[in-house]
């Protein structure tokens, strides 16, 4: 082992005089990229020199217990220990210039690794075989110390500060979370705070990035902000996150715990939505998709109970997932599921057969205002876990409730704004497990309601609330019958309806708002034969009237024998192409995915071609608005008409009245005149350029989204 000492010496010499000139003058150090990646390696090195050295002086001070003196022994681990300790802290100094550290505490981890290393070296030349010197023990006493707070700090950097410090006891506080919730601050700031925060804070900032205050978190790190408001396809952190999870830059870093689909989903939607970190629940309306799946990450307060059926595979559960249907957990870990159904429109009772492969594990079933008939109870009542049922504003009478006694452990049933009778009522009273029914607004009256909560005095009869005598409260707005029609033809006709009994319906067709008193009453339904907007109210005695209902009503016209587009859609809105805009469908502003053509870096440009020519009055574009999203009224519309398509001719120029301020989303009827006999006509729609400057994505590229054209 002699030989080892000498050349020890002065390699370990002129390593640790580097490592002190570097600490010295780091703050003006530039490392090249190479080195940098080569200080990636300090994380597992470091470990090497804390053991090496914690198993010499464990040796050094137990050696009287061998049979031989371990000199030789001693000695390569003490060479080695402070080779690597040397090592380790070099490295260390080139991960540091990658940045991204509380600068604090790195100064103190960083002097605490050259301590370490000195330490170590000065332990190496100083150890020889034979009599011990008094200088060995006492500097292995100096070193223990040095290494215990290195190896704080350090951990400190990596995992937080006070991670080797004795844990104490947080009183957990629970977040209350209700409509009048920052959608940030109840769904989207817990995502960051679990996957994102641990390296991007006031102690560890990497990318020059902390997320751990508003301000901070706006302001974003050194490659800019960390989201463009309306574009989460630009929108850096989204771009991070959907790197492949080897990539360097992939974000949460491999091996840090990653980003569900679900959550993925939830930052891309809140982006497109505006990224606005103060919009509440409450500024979107309840059929909002985006508030909907927002709500779906909201944690239950409540104890979590315990179920002892398995749990559906995650295949299963994402098979069924869509727009118009959410599948999600009771809570984590729980093998309970909740699933909650939208859009009246694209609403089946296919869907809930489809459900049945996961019956045993549904507890809670979501089927408010779908069309959900007494037929369809057969099906519901297969689930016999179910818990919880909410069937408010469905078709459902009440023939068939005998159906959910296979349901032994259902609680919770909701029947308002259903046509349920006071027969139907009383079976469900019947059913022992039963323990609260929300009746308000059915066929059952006031008296009914009073005769069956006597009867069934273990049920708690929820009958809405009970104003009083001399309270004037406002009427809901009337409502459609067959909401799914939007689109005309000759035999279709509208039809209004209201829940209440005794309510009178007032209306308009010419654009004017409907009063209590000289608007014409609806009485039975009505034809129109060209776009039209319908606007109603609800009146009755010793009632306030209610607000106004405004529904665009379209005639579906002259449908072209064939279209063609000359400009090609976003392509995450492609829908069916071309034929999306003539095939009578309306779409949603709430659900843009679905039967909506959207524009954003070019313009829409299409023909359609009719096979002779036909006489048309007027071209109607039917555009979404919803101002959150980015999706704006068209800044121009062109029309081009001619007998063919190569001899057009300018007609029509429309410039659409832009919003002020945020509105309530809605579908928008763009009219244009032509009167004139064509073969084709042209149309070409450009969005907005810029945003204005009230909007949250100021001097940003807006949307336009269409569903549907029409020659009438």
């Amino acid at each position: 082992m002699k030989w080892i000492t000498p050349a020890s010496r002065y390699f370990l010499l002129s390593l640790n005089s580097l490592l002190l000139f570097l600490s010295f003058f780091s703050g003006h150090l530039i490392i090249p990229g190479s080195l940098q990646i080569a200080g990636r390696f300090h994380p597992l090195i470091l470990h090497l020199p804390i053991g090496l050295l914690c198993i010499t002086i464990l040796i050094y001070f137990l050696r009287k217990k061998f049979i031989e003196e371990p000199a030789d022994v001693i000695s390569l681990l003490l060479h080695a220990g402070a080779l690597s300790a040397v090592i380790s802290a070099l490295l260390g100094i080139f991960l540091s210039k990658e940045g991204g550290y509380d600068e604090s505490l790195l100064g103190n981890h960083q002097w605490a690794g050259v301590g370490i290393s000195i330490l170590s070296a000065v332990l190496a030349w100083t150890y020889k075989p034979g009599p011990p010197s008094p200088l060995v023990p006492a500097i292995m006493v100096m070193l223990i110390p040095v290494l215990i707070l290195g190896s704080h700090f350090g951990a400190s950097l990596t995992h937080g500060e006070d991670y080797l410090s004795i844990a104490k006891e947080e009183k957990k506080t629970v977040k209350v979370i209700t409509d009048s919730s920052a959608i940030f601050d109840a769904v989207v700031e817990p995502v960051l705070q679990t996957k994102c925060y641990s390296c991007h804070n006031e102690k560890k900032a990497k990318g020059q990035l902390i997320m751990t205050s508003i301000k901070t978190l706006l302001e974003g790190g050194k490659n800019g902000k960390i989201w463009v408001p309306g574009d989460p396809l630009n929108s850096h952190i989204m771009q991070r996150v959907a790197l492949d999870e080897d990539n360097k830059k992939h974000m949460p870093p491999r091996g840090k715990p990653q980003l569900t689909e679900r959550e993925i989903n939830l930052m891309s939607e809140w982006i497109k939505n505006g990224a606005d970190i103060k919009t509440r629940f409450s500024d979107l309306p309840p059929s909002d998709s985006f508030r909907i799946f927002a709500a779906s990450f909201i944690p239950r307060n409540e104890n979590v109970k315990s179920y002892a059926f398995p749990a559906a595979s995650d295949a299963l559960v994402e098979k069924f997932q869509s727009p118009y249907l959410t599948i999600q957990s009771l809570a984590t870990g729980s093998p309970a599921l909740r699933a909650d159904f939208f859009i009246r429109q694209e609403f089946s009772s296919s869907r809930i057969k489809d459900l049945e492969k996961m019956a045993l594990q549904i507890v809670e079933l979501n089927l408010s205002n779908m069309p959900v008939k007494d037929a369809d109870l057969a099906m519901i009542s297969k689930f016999t876990n179910m818990e919880w049922l909410n069937l408010n504003g469905s078709l459902v009478t009440g023939m068939g409730f005998e159906q959910l006694q296979q349901c032994k452990k259902l609680s919770v049933i909701s029947l308002a704004a259903t046509p349920v009778t006071k027969e139907a009522l009383n079976l469900l009273g019947g059913m022992k497990n039963i323990k609260k029914i929300y009746c308000w607004n059915t066929r059952a009256g006031m008296a009914d309601i009073k005769e069956l909560s006597e009867r069934f005095k273990d049920i708690q009869w929820d009958n809405g609330f009970k104003p009083d005598s001399s309270e004037r409260l406002q009427l809901t707005p009337p409502l459609l019958k067959n909401d799914d029609i939007r689109v005309l033809g000759k035999n279709d006709s509208v039809a209004l309806k209201h829940p209440m009994p005794g309510v009178t319906i007032r209306f308009t067709t010419d654009g004017k708002d409907p009063d209590s008193m000289q608007s014409p009453v609806y009485s039975k339904s009505f034809a129109i034969d060209k776009t039209t907007q319908v606007k109603a109210i609800a009146v009755r005695p010793g009632w306030n009237a209610s607000a106004i209902t405004a529904i665009t009503f379209f005639s579906k016209g002259t449908i072209p024998s064939f279209s063609r587009l000359l400009s090609q859609p976003d392509k995450q809105y492609l829908a069916s192409g071309i034929q999306t805009l003539t095939d009578g469908q309306k779409g949603e502003t709430s659900n843009l995915k679905s039967s909506w053509l959207g524009f954003r870096d070019t313009y829409f440009d299409g023909i359609f071609y009719f096979n002779k020519d036909q006489y048309i009055h007027e071209v109607v574009i039917s555009s979404a608005k919803n101002i959150g999203a980015f999706v704006m009224p068209p800044q121009k519309i062109e029309v081009w008409a001619g007998k063919d398509s190569v001899n057009m001719k300018h007609i029509k120029t429309i410039i659409p009245e832009q919003p002020s301020k945020y509105i309530p989303d809605k579908i928008e009827a763009h009219k244009a005149e032509v009167n004139g006999r064509f073969g084709c006509i042209r149309l070409i729609i450009y969005p907005v350029k810029k945003l204005p400057l009230w909007h949250a994505g100021k001097g940003q590229k807006a949307w336009i989204f269409l569903d549907e054209v029409f020659f009438n």
